[in-house]
């Protein structure tokens, strides 16, 4: 279940983007929790292109909290951003690489094909299929969540749009 806060900051984003001339989607706990996923997100992740992230940053720029830049974790590198809206925080990611055996991998590289639109009140959204996160979440070895998300009851296996985002 996603909270009101966090439903009118994806709402917010959504209206801001819904012009732009770059792609970008929902992805994580706040995507799965929007699709029916009974999950509580703790913030809300964003995917897009450097460019996209970039734009996002100038859109929304009273509300940085990190400025885009590369950033390596233990098992990923991406460019990321951070914004803070209304204290809600909202990650924005590109170009995202994740570590098996030493070395990296793109294994989101087909995110763009995989964009479905939900509506919301009159606002378009778009977010990662669930079919395509359940894919990533298995190669990451990330069974627990991959099998949530494949027991979301009536899973809509949407076919995915490629709207102009």
């Amino acid at each position: 279940m996603i909270d009101t806060s966090k439903r009118f900051v994806i709402n917010l984003i959504a209206k801001k983007l819904e012009n732009n001339n770059f792609k970008w989607a929902l992805t994580g706990s706040a995507n799965h929790a929007i699709q029916g996923v009974n999950v509580k997100p703790s913030d809300i992740d964003v995917i897009s292109d450097k460019f996209g992230v970039l734009e996002m940053v100038k859109l929304f720029s009273n509300h940085v909290e990190v400025y885009p830049k590369h950033t390596t974790t233990n098992n990923i590198t991406s460019y990321y951003a951070k914004l803070n809206i209304m204290n809600v925080s909202v990650d924005l990611f590109a170009d995202i690489k994740n570590k098996f055996g030493g070395h990296l991998e793109n294994i989101n590289s087909q995110w763009q094909n995989n964009i479905c639109i939900i509506t919301t009140k009159g606002t378009f959204i778009p977010v990662l299929s669930l079919k395509y996160e359940i894919e990533i979440y298995r190669r990451l070895g990330n069974d627990s969540v991959a099998d949530i998300l494949s027991m979301k009851k009536n899973m809509e296996w949407a076919t995915p749009q490629r709207p102009n985002l």
